[in-house]
């Protein structure tokens, strides 16, 4: 294991909270051309190279910035540059007369493989719908803008005309006279996570939550909306697809749709619509996520005392959820802002404390009416907790996204943690109870709450008999992530020295204890959820904040404001330990199950090839300092044995003389083992095989890929494709 010495370079800069992400909303669309038109359109653009940019002059170490990232030319009060996250092309989120068409025979005939996803999804009709087109006829100096900066990095400019009410042509599903092709490979959903199917009366209760968020102008054009059929299979989809996300904290055993509130329905289905491959059918998804984000505050208003049912607050966290990994930057915002209801509710409701979770006694000769009471009460109250840790979850995963301040303090905490996953997957009253009284046996356990397990980590290891190992260890690391967050501001607040506090003793102390946390839990836990302990540790030996300004996002004066920051970093062993650990998330992701690596998990791939990248320019502008030669990567050469230090394979005696003394030469194993190495001083050849490795581990061939991931590799594209030097 490397070891871990002295504190971080401090950041330079703080991170605006109030930034947004930006681009508007595309008002023009392609429905108005004929079809066959539309394809030839997206061919010829998918077969048309990017344009590559060049360097503006600079003096001094400077020249190895890239000029082709900076904004220093944008003028005041257009769409300017801001964090990591905000996309300048707009996902494409309006349903075309084709996407129309489909959707309606979608009715019948689902088009996405259910069992083991096989199949190819077509490329007529819905997918060429580029993802990526976002064409704008004003857009407020987005074209001129492309050529200074990637085409993904703003903030969210809101303009007159986009509203709630703007994705309602989505829901818009006319019926055709002439269905325009169908896809080819249909399947039946025959893996399902309910035996109860739903039925047209509660289909009924659905479609009225719909109308009632509907503008009255476009009332008649929604006599197409999802049938009972493909809404069931769109809901079975969410609970039990290729991503089972729903099920580790919907109790589906006891789920009924038929009584379940259509509310949570609907959220449900919108949620299953944007995990399938289907572009159409994502966009429908998006639509239905607005009605649900509209629809929920006036359920609240009309009932004070829903702010404290189960299936409503579930409801509000699918549409946090889809919001946030929408890839859409109004929809990202707005998901940001709204988690702070729904934490309120949670805890004002006492759902983070532990008194609101007694424990259960059941008995031998509980049976019949009285254990399904309590059982029914155990799924209630163990349902609530896994929705507070869920959201804890969620907020620690867009604190780490947008770079802001994490709502939830770890020490708030006091709630016990899961039960086990085989109890929670019991599928009846009977089976509950013989797996409960199995392992508690008369006595009762008392499970520790995720804040006795942050003061003494032992805790995880000496309880897992009796908690869900992997959920907990999910949730510690993601509340460690909080330690790792005020660390680095920390950094950012002692920086220079300039202060009272004693900086080099608070910091020395903090990353130390934090090392010592983490080394722990990997030697205790050295399987579960490693992608999450690798991207903690890669944000605690770098400052993202400053890698951002180094890229020149907020334009040469910021860029150049920073770079020493940077290149000090870069000739540090801290910089070493965020590539080392930056190689350990892609060999994590690499072992991601098909289709999972997407949302946050590609996000953090992201931040990992930006580690690579800042690295490999801030060594060059080292180099050039001292005027020594730059040896440049070569993709063609092999790498001695004895030199290269595998990044992303185990630790091995070279990978310590590495991080320790900067010997050897950081590599990173190709997707194929006959093909040379990829040396990490080769910016484009790094940036290309991060690209490829998150386009395979979000889809499959000829599957577009999720929303959030085509912008990701927008990004990453561009700064590939960007000279420098």
């Amino acid at each position: 294991m490397p070891t871990h010495e002295g504190p971080l370079p401090p950041d330079l800069t703080a991170y605006n909270e109030n930034d947004a992400f930006g681009s508007v909303l595309s008002e023009v669309s392609q429905t108005q051309r004929p079809p066959a038109q539309r394809d030839r359109i997206d061919r010829i653009n998918e077969n048309t190279p990017q344009p590559r940019h060049g360097l503006d002059d600079l003096s001094g170490a400077v020249d190895l910035l890239p000029s082709g990232l900076f904004a220093a030319e944008l003028p005041s009060g257009t769409l300017t540059p801001s964090g990591l996250l905000g996309f300048g092309f707009e996902t494409d989120l309006d349903l075309s007369a084709i996407d129309l068409s489909f959707l309606d025979t979608y009715n019948t005939q689902v088009p996405f493989e259910f069992e083991d996803m096989v199949g190819q999804i077509p490329t007529q009709g819905a997918d060429t719908t580029d993802q990526n087109s976002g064409k704008h006829g004003d857009d407020g100096g987005l074209n001129s803008l492309s050529k200074y900066l990637p085409q993904s990095i703003w903030r969210f400019v809101p303009v007159p005309g986009t509203h709630a009410y703007t994705d309602q042509a989505n829901l818009s599903v006319p019926t055709q006279e002439q269905i325009v092709g169908s896809p080819e490979s249909f399947a039946d959903v025959s893996r399902r996570a309910t035996t109860e199917k739903l039925d047209s009366a509660t289909r009924d209760k659905i479609f009225a939550i719909v109308i009632s968020q509907v503008k009255s102008p476009i009332l008649p054009a929604v006599s197409a909306f999802p049938s009972v059929e493909l809404l069931d299979k769109l809901i079975q989809f969410f609970l039990a697809g290729p991503i089972p996300t729903g099920g580790a904290w919907i109790h589906t055993s006891s789920f009924r749709p038929k009584r379940a509130r259509p509310e949570l329905l609907l959220a449900i289905a919108a949620a299953g619509a944007v995990l399938t491959p289907d572009r159409s059918l994502r966009k429908l998804g998006f639509a239905i996520g607005e009605v649900v984000r509209n629809h929920l505050p006036t359920v609240f208003e009309s009932d004070n005392t829903l702010i404290r049912d189960l299936e409503i607050l579930q409801a509000y966290m699918l549409h946090l959820g889809i919001g946030l990994w929408s890839g859409n930057n109004r929809k990202m915002e707005i998901a940001e802002s709204f988690q702070q209801p729904l934490l309120t509710m949670l805890r004002r409701g006492g759902r983070f404390k532990r008194s609101s979770y007694p424990i259960l006694t059941v008995a031998a000769d509980d049976k019949g009416l009285v254990l399904d009471k309590k059982w029914r009460a155990w799924v209630e109250q163990e349902s609530f907790k896994r929705l507070a840790y869920r959201l804890l979850s969620h907020e620690a995963q867009a604190s780490m996204s947008l770079l802001v301040s994490p709502l939830i303090s770890y020490s708030e905490v006091g709630l016990p943690l899961p039960e086990s996953q085989d109890l929670w997957s019991a599928n009846s009253a009977q089976e509950w109870k013989i797996l409960y009284r199995a392992k508690y046996g008369s006595d009762s356990t008392r499970i520790p709450s995720l804040a006795e397990c942050v003061a003494n980590p032992e805790f995880l290891q000496s309880n897992r008999a009796v908690m869900d190992l992997e959920l907990s260890c999910a949730t510690f690391l993601y509340a460690l992530w909080g330690m790792v967050w005020e660390y680095r501001k920390l950094a950012l607040l002692c920086y220079g020295g300039m202060t009272l506090w004693d900086s080099n003793l608070m910091l020395m102390t903090r990353y130390q204890e934090l090392v010592k946390i983490f080394d722990y839990y990997r030697l205790s836990h050295a399987t579960e959820s490693t992608l999450l302990l690798e991207v903690n540790l890669m944000h605690l030996h770098m400052s993202l904040e400053e890698i951002q300004l180094f890229c020149g996002l907020e334009g040469q004066e910021e860029a150049r404001r920073v770079h020493q920051s940077v290149k000090e970093w870069a000739s540090s062993k801290t910089s070493r330990l965020a590539v080392w650990h930056a190689g350990q998330l892609v060999r994590a992701a690499r072992g991601l199950p098909p289709m999972h690596l997407r949302d946050f998990y590609a996000i953090i791939l992201f931040h990992a090839s930006l580690a690579f990248w800042a690295y490999t320019l801030a060594s060059r502008m080292i180099a050039q300092d001292s005027n020594s030669q730059t040896a440049a990567g070569s993709s063609n050469l092999l790498v001695p044995p004895q030199q290269a230090v595998w990044l992303d394979d185990e630790e091995t005696a070279g990978t310590y003389r590495y991080i320790s003394f900067n010997h050897g030469i950081p590599t990173l194993h190709r997707s194929q083992p006959d093909m040379a190495p990829l040396q990490l001083d080769d910016a484009p050849a790094v940036m290309t095989f991060m690209i490829e490795t998150m386009k395979r581990g979000d889809g499959e061939p000829f599957r577009p890929n999720s929303p959030l991931v085509e912008n990701l590799i927008g990004v990453m594209e561009r700064l590939r494709d960007t000279k420098i030097g």
